[in-house]
């Protein structure tokens, strides 16, 4: 398949660990498949599953882009590009959660700008014994369990959150969150920092199999109500090292881009006649460090434009 804008420098892979990466040359690309399984059908689902939801990769060492197939079709536009760890808004990197943040710290985490409260938080990680080929290399098994109860801003209810999961690990190939970012089974923020923290020193996801559930949790501590339960399963192919494109846009935390979008509303009109002059209105040069003034404008102008059609044709 024919990716445009992407020179593909494929290099083989065995079942010989390959030696890790050297990122400041070369990226990882690869086809990443979600599907809707039942988890008595996990195993037996082959690689070319026709109903899965299939998704093209560029994995860096700071990034990974992620873009939707359709009907076998790519089209790598990095405007177009989600992302594994945040997402980008108005030209900005917004990461999902503090990546310098540890899962043994059970305070300060944040869903949504709300903050979590855990009353349980378990997650246990074992070796397994059913490794397997993924993506031409031999994958080592591992099994992950969690027990997690959290409450979120002031709601005296919770939620209880369980999931069972199968994984395999390609070793000595840098880890991303991409396989589990496309699912909100594994959305919480401090599960996906024990994640990275545990998996990322043995390898990168090449396949998981999960089961999981939720129930909501009175102040007592007692489940009440339905359990909501689903399955989830990705898996890994045409994995290559090569090129991969230049996608860094600026990164700031979820609270400084909260500020400049409060910013950006006191005056909206004298500021986007600023923006559409070439010029940069002075919230953005208090909120912002100079290097992410570009990105920022660049996302803010289409909104001046629609805003404000006068402005634009003058």
């Amino acid at each position: 398949m024919k990716k445009p804008g992407i020179t593909a420098l494929a290099i083989a892979f065995t079942a010989i660990v390959c030696p890790a990466l050297a990122w400041s040359e070369t990226g990882l690309t690869y086809h990443l498949h979600e599907a809707d399984v039942a988890a008595e059908n996990f195993d037996d689902t082959p690689p070319d599953h026709d109903g899965a939801i299939v998704r093209y990769v560029e994995q860096g060492p700071e990034f990974t882009a992620i873009w939707s197939v359709r009907n076998g079709d790519i089209d790598p536009d990095p405007a177009k590009a989600t992302f594994a760890s945040g997402e980008r808004r108005m030209g900005l990197f917004i990461p999902f959660r503090d990546a310098g943040k540890q899962a043994a710290e059970a305070e300060g985490w944040k869903s949504f700008g709300r903050d979590l409260h855990y009353d349980r938080f378990e997650v246990s990680f074992s070796r397994g014994d059913k490794d397997r080929s993924v993506a031409g290399i031999e994958a080592v098994h591992y099994e992950i369990g969690t027990e997690i109860v959290f409450r979120m801003g002031d709601n005296p209810n919770g939620t209880r959150h369980h999931l069972e999961s199968d994984v395999w690990l390609l070793p000595d190939h840098p880890y991303s969150e991409a396989p589990f970012a496309v699912d909100r089974a594994y959305a919480d923020p401090r599960l996906a920092a024990a994640l990275e923290e545990e998996l990322g020193k043995i390898g990168m996801v090449g396949r998981v199999h999960t089961s999981y559930g939720q129930q909501p949790v009175d102040p007592s501590g007692s489940l009440v109500g339905d359990e909501r339960s689903g399955t989830h399963m990705a898996w890994v192919t045409d994995l290559s090292a090569g090129e991969i494109q230049d996608i860094a846009p600026p990164v700031v935390a979820p609270e400084t881009f909260d500020a400049l979008r409060k910013a950006s509303r006191a005056q909206p009109e004298k500021d986007c006649a600023t923006i559409l002059e070439g010029g940069t209105p002075g919230f953005i040069k208090d909120g912002l460090a100079p290097a992410a003034h570009a990105a920022f404008l660049s996302g803010l102008t289409p909104s001046c434009k629609r805003a404000f059609p006068d402005l634009a044709s003058e």
